[in-house]
């Protein structure tokens, strides 16, 4: 029949950012953990900031964080005192990527709602043209 083999459809899961339990961060954000490790620290989370809030200036201690913007935009700053002068306006679909120990950064919800998707990465097993800029 086609090539179509006669074993068991595979089952695939579906969950919706709304599925997650969160917790709140910083006073303003919410933070959902997706994929934990094998000592319980989070490897993937969903990060939620409402409209008008600003996660304030902090800092990554280990391993690089790779976020993606689902929903935004995102107005990211990089530095210990928010100017929204200094702000990237990022659109949904973006991606920050967040090295450790390089001092620190803010989120600003200005124009909506953010969800964001966030993925620790331990090393620097990047594709090209993300470690073409990180080596510079």
């Amino acid at each position: 029949m086609l090539g179509l083999h006669s074993a068991a459809m595979a089952e695939t899961y579906t969950f919706t950012p709304d599925d997650f339990t969160y917790k709140t961060v910083h006073d303003v954000a919410k933070i959902a953990p997706v994929v934990m490790d094998e000592t319980g620290k989070p490897k993937t989370v969903f990060l939620k900031i409402p409209k008008g809030n600003i996660l304030p200036p902090h800092g990554v201690e280990k391993d690089y964080r790779v976020f993606t913007v689902i929903s935004g935009p995102v107005f990211w700053g990089d530095g210990d005192v928010v100017d929204p002068a200094k702000e990237k306006r990022l659109p949904a679909g973006s991606v920050i990527v967040v090295p450790p120990m390089k001092g620190h950064h803010w989120v600003a919800a200005r124009e909506g709602d953010i969800l964001m998707q966030g993925v620790v990465v331990p090393d620097k097993t990047f594709v090209p043209v993300i470690a073409n800029k990180i080596a510079n």
